[in-house]
């Protein structure tokens, strides 16, 4: 599956059989991201919300608030990862979100 449109209405297909599968909404997040940055953030605000314990979705979706100048919901965003991370004692996790949020602080995305 070359066509990222083909991988999107797949993964589309995969969640239409299992529409709680946080995986497959992530995946698709990153698909959409691919091609429109813009048009994946609000998947990202969306599985946040539905599945907040996915913690993969936080490094992601704040990373793309602070590539388009959502610094302040970026930050936001880390802020309730770490618990997540640290409750799941994901300490991989924990140090990638922690060093996402310096680089933010330290400016690396103005």
């Amino acid at each position: 599956m070359e066509n990222p449109q083909d991988r999107i209405e797949y993964l589309r297909g995969l969640l239409a059989e299992d529409p709680n599968e946080p995986f497959l909404h992530y995946a698709i997040c990153l698909e959409i991201m691919k091609k429109d940055e813009e048009a994946a953030l609000p998947l990202y605000r969306e599985l946040l919300l539905d599945y907040p314990a996915y913690l993969p979705a936080y490094f992601q979706a704040a990373k793309l608030m602070a590539e388009i100048g959502l610094i302040n919901e970026a930050i936001e965003v880390l802020d309730l990862g770490l618990p997540v991370a640290e409750n799941q004692s994901d300490f991989h996790a924990l140090s990638e979100l922690k060093g996402l949020k310096q680089d933010i602080l330290a400016g690396e995305f103005d």
